[in-house]
């Protein structure tokens, strides 16, 4: 790689400047694999083998909406299970569930051009 390498070939395992998540043509970079799950903290996106492994909506070039119901879902789950009690009730846990399902689906709605989302919630 010389310095007069486009950033674009740069930036190997983060969204290069020329993967246009809003494009329909193929962007020439391998597909990406984008796992969902919580896990205690800010976001529930992943991608193993990347620079960057937690990721956040912006990374992807989410709408706004996703972007808000994701972080909405996040919370909900951080507030409503417990590491050690699991789920408050029921009804959060299928809440959780639903709302989780929609999400995924949302988000492979999205994102499918250029990569597969990987359902891998655990709770």
């Amino acid at each position: 790689m010389t310095l007069s390498t486009p950033i674009s070939q740069k930036r190997e395992g983060i969204m290069a400047r020329d993967d246009n998540p809003q494009s329909t043509k193929p962007s020439g970079h391998p597909r990406r694999t984008i796992r969902f799950f919580p896990d205690y903290c800010r976001t529930v996106l992943w991608e193993n083998g990347s620079a960057n492994y937690a990721l956040y909506p912006e990374d992807l070039g989410l709408s706004e909406a996703l972007s808000a119901d994701i972080v909405a879902w996040n919370s909900y789950w951080n507030s409503h299970f417990d590491p050690f009690d699991g789920w408050k009730s029921e009804e959060s846990r299928r809440r959780s569930q639903a709302e989780g399902d929609a999400l995924v689906e949302r988000l492979r709605d999205e994102i499918g051009r250029f990569a597969d989302v990987v359902d891998d919630r655990w709770a």
